[in-house]
This record gives structure tokens, C-alpha cells and sequence, in this order.
């Protein structure tokens, strides 16, 4: 047995590096083992604890090795640079397997939608222990069935996002980075999450963690998802950020809510999105606009609501059922209202909103102080390119309405008093410009509608005489480019460049008048456009329609 090992061995080692699948090994480090499963891996193990696998397929189940094998692993390296789109599974619930950190090789540009890591009783996720190496577009790393004691193996890591599932000797989770989004669920001791650091991640989903006590959104969220948080009945107070425009259907369903804040921001609470929860306070931002039916269905401990406007916007809000009103979707509680906000700005996150003398939230063109903004259907305050209408208007990093002449990206535009994006032709100030179909200034060498035209740098339209590149061109007050004609005496020839020095004139005898230079040239038997008019000559060169 032991001579066909070495056997097949030495068969694997040749076909390694046949393929061009070889890798380096360090002095120190000799191949003590190695096999083929033929439907999903090969692998080599290591005199120092490297465990090396090259995927066949998308799940990888180290559970087919030895147990001698696998108590003499230390670490885990993947190879999956041979796939062009991944799920990848990797697993391993025996006792005995001692793996506790994971390298996972990808090529450069590869897609790698997901990789779980399931089981693997050593793997504690220390700092470093999970490495992704290559240039590769990674979605997800989730972990299932873990005994991770700590998030800190996700530091540095470039993923979209990460997923605990019954990690249950995870306590907290707080991360920092750019992932846009997390899932962590049916971890029973954990008691605290904070992905305050997470400055791009749009959604996360909490749920079913029944010790969690404590949750910190990431000011950069922008919605909860239905059934986003539900059924953690130890999460008794929380704060929903103002980078959040909506709470969406079922969200916090069962969970321990007993206080709850909704800042400046949120517009829109969904069905059910607080149904069977102890709430006891609700502060809501004035910025809600709609809260649909049974909202807060089965709240019987709701006693306050305190919301951050007028009675009058309050009285506004959309309930989606007709049959209710926005008071009876609180039941018996007590609301509280701000009275004192009336034509001011609200800040929710990264949002602006605005109050009209009515207390009522704007969501349309509103002209404040000297200013013109547009808010949207949600009341947002918008920003930089909108489109209105059928036109286009720019606001600013400040949602400030621009007009004249701005510069955008290194290109000027002009907007009217009016705020509209200028097209096309257009007299500003007395001087003509282009503006293009994108509303672009142009300079320089324009073909318009089939005619060459000449623009300054600061994208005044040229008439008259120009020099480019060396020779000179006439421009007629229409702007274009003189060609095959005479200006003022001068010869244009056909790409509109004049060479011929000698300038001509109009003479008048007793036969009448003629057209010649003082080369003793004259037009004869010919046709000849002169400063914008076609002139006919005969044989004797007089002009038949001056």
C-alpha cells in the first residue's frame, strides 16, 4: 500500500506539472501526502501543515481525508483560478480537523459570486486568517455551523459583502470597510453588532439572534429590508439612520423592540413593519410621509409617539388602507407634536429636507432664500444633474439651482435664468456659441450642418478673418468658413484657405462693371461668388447682374 502512495504520488506530481499547475515549495517544506477525488479536488499536503487543493468542482468536502491527514493540517489553500464563475463550498465538521486559517487563490479579474466556509471546529477567525488573493471581484464570504469567536479575519478584505450563520460562539460583530452588505443570523450568543465603520454598505439583515442586545446601523444605509430584523427579542432600543429613505414590509416583526427612533430621512414605513413588538416610544421624523397599514399592528404597549413636525403635516401622511387614519395607526398612544417646525431644514444622514410655513415637507421646486431647489416625491432634496421635465438643470453640490455660465466636470455649460440647460446655437451677451445636443460648449473647429465654423477658447463663435495653423480663414457673419469664393477681395480656395495674395475689386467703365486684380486679371465667361453673392460675367468680363 504504502509503495503504491508513493506510486500515485509521483503520477500526480508529473501530471502538476504537465498541466502547468505547479506550485513552489519553500526548503523547508516537502509534499508528505497527496491524492485525487476525481469529482472534486486534488490536493497535497505538506510537511509544515499546508493543505493545498485544486477545485474541480463547487463544493469541497475535506471530510473524504484521513483523519491522520487532517489532524496534521494546519491551514487550508484553495486553488480556483481554473473557474470563470464560483459558488464555492467549502467544509469540514470533523472534530479532529485542526484548519484554522483559509488562503483562497483566485486569478486576476475572475468572478467569484460566493465562498462559504462551513464547520471547521479550530478556525477561531483571528486577524489574517482568511486570505483572498488576485485581483478578483469577490461577492460574499459567509461562514455557517462556525465556531468563530471573532470578526476580525474580515479586516482588509475585499468583498462585497459577509454572512454569519450559526456561528454560535460569535459575541460581537463589529466591523469596519467597504462592504455593502452583511446577513447575520441564528447566532445564539451574540450580543452586539456594530457596522457603524461600514461607510458603503446599503442593506444588512439581522435576524433571529436571541441574545443580541445591541445595534448600530452604518450611516450610509439606505433601507431596511422586509423582514430585516426580526425576531431578536433582546434588541430593545434602536436607531434608524436618516441615510435610510424607507422601512420596508415586516422588518422588525417579533423582535424586542420596546423604543425606537426614525430620524430625519426615512419617508416610508411598510405593512407590518413594527407588528407584534413591545414598543412602548416611537419617535418619528417629520420627514415620514407614509406609513402603510398595520404598520404598527398587535403594539398594545404603545403609549408615546413623538413626531417631529406639525400637528398639520402629521394630519398629511398616506395611510395605504383608506379605512384608517394616520391616529388610529397608533392606536390609544399619546402624539406629540413639534409646532415650532415651520419653514426650516432638516438633516437626515446624508439627506436634505425642507418645511414649508405650513410645517409641510417639500417634494417639489421650492425658491428659498435667494435660491431655486428641487426636492423629490420623497422630499429629498436633489442635487449636481436633474432632469425636470423635459430639461435639464443643474443644482449644485448645495441643491442650489445654477444659472450662466458654469463648468462641470472641466466643461462649461450655460443655464438660463431660468435654470435650463442652453442647446444648440445660442446668443449670449451679444456673441454666439455652440452648445451641442448635450448642452457642451465647443471651441475650436466645429463642422455644424455640414459648414465649418471657428470658436474661441472661451467659445464665442469667430467672424471675419482667423489664422489657424498657419494660414488664414474668412468667416462670414453667419460664422461659416468662406470656401471656393472671394471676401473682401481675397481668394478662398476650396478648404477655405487663402493663398492667392492679389486682392480684386470692382471697376465700373461706360459698359459697365467688371471684377479684376492688379495682375491684370479679370473674371470672364465664368460665374463667381463674391462676399455672398454669385456674379455672372461675360466673355468681354462684364458682370450680366451686379
Amino acid at each position: 500500500m504504502r509503495s503504491f502512495k508513493r506510486v500515485l504520488g509521483l503520477v500526480f506530481v508529473i501530471a502538476m506539472m504537465m498541466t502547468g499547475l505547479s506550485f513552489s515549495v519553500s526548503a523547508d517544506r516537502t509534499v508528505v501526502e497527496t491524492a485525487v477525488f476525481a469529482d472534486q479536488y486534488s490536493y497535497n499536503l505538506y510537511s509544515d501543515g499546508l493543505l493545498e487543493v485544486i477545485s474541480k468542482s463547487d463544493t469541497i468536502d475535506l471530510e473524504k481525508i484521513s483523519q491522520t491527514s487532517l489532524e496534521k493540517a494546519k491551514s487550508l489553500s484553495v486553488d480556483l483560478s481554473g473557474s470563470n464563475e464560483v459558488f464555492l463550498s467549502v467544509s469540514c465538521y470533523k472534530s479532529y480537523c485542526n484548519i484554522n486559517s483559509f488562503k483562497f487563490i483566485c486569478s486576476d479579474n475572475q468572478t467569484v459570486y460566493g465562498i462559504t466556509i462551513k464547520g471547521f471546529s479550530k478556525f477561531t477567525g483571528a486577524a489574517g486568517s482568511v486570505i483572498l488573493s488576485g485581483k478578483s471581484d469577490i461577492g460574499s464570504l459567509t461562514l455557517k455551523e462556525s465556531n468563530v469567536t471573532s470578526s476580525d479575519f474580515l479586516t482588509g478584505l475585499k468583498i462585497e459583502g459577509f454572512a454569519f450563520s450559526n456561528c454560535n460562539l460569535l459575541e460581537t460583530v463589529t466591523v469596519s470597510g467597504d462592504f455593502d452588505g452583511c446577513d447575520i443570523t441564528n447566532c445564539d450568543k451574540l450580543t452586539k453588532v456594530d457596522l457603524r465603520g461600514c461607510t458603503k454598505m446599503t442593506e444588512c439583515k439581522i435576524n433571529k439572534n436571541k441574545e443580541l442586545a445591541e445595534l448600530y446601523y452604518p450611516d450610509s444605509l439606505l433601507l431596511i429590508r422586509s423582514y430585516g430584523c426580526i425576531k431578536n427579542p433582546k434588541l430593545t432600543d434602536l436607531k434608524i439612520p436618516g441615510s435610510a429613505y424607507e422601512i420596508q414590509d415586516g422588518a422588525f416583526q417579533e423582535s424586542g423592540l420596546k423604543s425606537v427612533t426614525i430620524s430625519d430621512g426615512v419617508t416610508r414605513i411598510g405593512y407590518y413593519s413594527f407588528a407584534g413588538t413591545p414598543l412602548e416610544t416611537v419617535n418619528i421624523s417629520a420627514t415620514v410621509n407614509r406609513i402603510d397599514a398595520k404598520a404598527f399592528y398587535g403594539c398594545s404597549s404603545l403609549k408615546t409617539v413623538n413626531f417631529g413636525g406639525t400637528q398639520a403635516l402629521f394630519e398629511k401622511i398616506y395611510v395605504s388602507n383608506s379605512n384608517e387614519s394616520v391616529y388610529k395607526i397608533f392606536g390609544d398612544a399619546k402624539i406629540n407634536f413639534d409646532e415650532t417646525k415651520k419653514s426650516v431644514w432638516a438633516q437626515g444622514g446624508d439627506k436634505w429636507f425642507y418645511f414649508d410655513n405650513a410645517g409641510l415637507m417639500v417634494t417639489d421646486w421650492k425658491y428659498i432664500n435667494g435660491a431655486w431647489y428641487l426636492f423629490s416625491h420623497y422630499g429629498i432634496m436633489l442635487k449636481d444633474w436633474q432632469k425636470s421635465g423635459n430639461t435639464w438643470y443643474y443644482l449644485g453640490s448645495d441643491g442650489a439651482m445654477r444659472t450662466g455660465w458654469q463648468s462641470i466636470g472641466g466643461v462649461w455649460y450655460y443655464f438660463g435664468s431660468d435654470g435650463i440647460m442652453r442647446q444648440d446655437w445660442q446668443s449670449i451677451n451679444g456673441k454666439w456659441y455652440y452648445l451641442g445636443s448635450d448642452g457642451s460648449m465647443r471651441t475650436g473647429w466645429q463642422n455644424i450642418g455640414g459648414k465649418w465654423y471657428y470658436f474661441e477658447s472661451s467659445g464665442a463663435m469667430v467672424t471675419g478673418w482667423k489664422q489657424s495653423g498657419g494660414n488664414w480663414y474668412f468667416f462670414k457673419s453667419d460664422g461659416s468658413m468662406a470656401a471656393g469664393e472671394y471676401c473682401n477681395g481675397y481668394w478662398l480656395n476650396s478648404s477655405g484657405t487663402w493663398t492667392y495674395q492679389y486682392k480684386a475689386t470692382w471697376t465700373k467703365d461706360s459698359n459697365g462693371w467688371w471684377f479684376g486684380d492688379q495682375t491684370e486679371w479679370y473674371a470672364k465667361n465664368q460665374s463667381l461668388k463674391i462676399d455672398g453673392k454669385t456674379y455672372n460675367f461675360n466673355a468681354r468680363g462684364y458682370c450680366t447682374n451686379p
